[in-house]
């Protein structure tokens, strides 16, 4: 009797192998296998020119659908190669043909799942290790501490609300979770009638190629102006002086650590490089030099002499290092420029390590509008 039940089992997957087997070679079903592929590329492509290229990542190239599709027509191609054994000299134009296909699906199911895709920046002659990676990351960073955590931030192919946890970091007795998701976002100020407060005024600055719409407080040191390279146009309830030939604006430096600003006046900055304490901080900041007409040259900021006129500051800029005065050893160098306040972030540089922020002003009553932008 056990003979017979082991028997009747082994009849029984034999013929449900032999049912997959005939079903995998069969031209019906590669057939409908290649309709769903090209339906489903022609989706994805649709999908990529309205919505971009990551609405149709998420829902059709990264599905596990779609997956599922390419290993079955794999399977399909492959098993109807391997029906041919014993090959002969005439299966050549055959086999070659399915070898192709199957390399392909793999090529396709590799990049899908061990590919790594991202950016370096570099410059002529310099080298780096910083990859920058196109994942979404909620980074969370502990006061006091240089613990950092990163959470990925699931993408959404289209504007969503709900609530998808994202994990607790560490020990901190806090919960994240996702509420709103936006896949292309721009944030919009927006001002509302009150008795009392300062003026705002909503401008629309546009051209041939560009259209810039912004409100502007009076007077305010943060939102009463806006920088556009070059020019920039503030909000205030007098005009600028002009500044006295032969005369130095009041530069000053901010430096920003997490809720901490400290301010360093640049006015008695004498002789370079001069090094001063940010107290409250394990960090010494140098000033290494202080330029008027600032220009880039290669990956070093010099003085443009074709404009270095007396009385002249028309692109105030700092050269300046952080070291670190305790703990592990540290020295970052950054650039800071009056006129543009998000250089590192126009020209891709990494997030500093020290996670200060800075940014150059001038005292108002000057011709170069100070910028607290941090």
């Amino acid at each position: 009797m056990v003979a017979q039940a082991a028997d009747k089992k082994s009849d029984i997957m034999a013929s449900l192998l032999r049912r997959i087997y005939h079903a995998l070679i069969s031209l019906q079903i590669a057939v409908v296998l290649i309709l769903l592929l090209i339906v489903s590329l022609s989706a994805g492509t649709i999908l990529e020119s309205l919505h971009g290229a990551a609405a149709a990542k998420i829902i059709v190239y990264n599905s596990v659908w779609f997956s599922a599709l390419l290993i079955l027509l794999g399977l399909n191609v492959l098993t109807v190669a391997l029906s041919r054994i014993p090959w002969q000299q005439k299966h050549t134009g055959f086999l070659l043909t399915h070898l192709g296909i199957i390399l392909i699906l793999i090529g396709s199911m590799t990049t899908r799942y061990f590919m790594t895709d991202g950016q370096i920046v570099l410059v002529e002659g310099e080298t780096s290790g910083i990859l920058s990676l196109p994942e979404q990351i909620l980074e969370i960073r502990k006061m006091g501490d240089r613990t950092v955590w990163n959470y990925p931030v699931p993408g959404k192919p289209f504007p969503w609300e709900g609530r998808q946890k994202l994990g607790r970091p560490g020990k901190l007795p806090v919960d994240f979770a996702m509420t709103h998701y936006y896949p292309k976002a721009r944030l919009r100020r927006a001002m509302r009638s009150a008795e009392d407060g300062p003026a705002s005024v909503y401008l629309a600055l546009y051209n041939a190629m560009t259209r810039q719409e912004m409100w502007l407080t009076q007077d305010d040191p943060q939102t009463g102006s806006v920088n556009l390279g070059p020019a920039a146009v503030s909000f205030a309830s007098g005009p600028f002086a002009e500044n006295e030939r032969g005369t130095k604006p009041k530069l000053y430096l901010e430096f920003r650590i997490g809720n901490h600003v400290k301010r360093l006046d640049l006015d008695t900055v004498q002789p370079l490089p001069l090094a001063a304490k940010l107290e409250g901080t394990p960090y010494e900041v140098i000033i290494e030099a202080i330029f008027r007409n600032a220009a880039v040259v290669g990956r070093e900021v010099v003085e443009n002499e074709a404009v270095s006129s007396p009385g002249s500051w028309t692109n105030p800029a700092v050269t300046l290092s952080i070291t670190s005065i305790k703990g592990r050893a540290l020295e970052e160098k950054h650039h800071v420029f009056a006129n543009f306040p998000d250089f590192p972030t126009i020209h891709g540089h990494a997030v500093p390590e020290s996670g200060v922020k800075i940014a150059l002003g001038a005292v108002p009553g000057c011709s170069t509008v100070s910028s607290l932008m941090l």
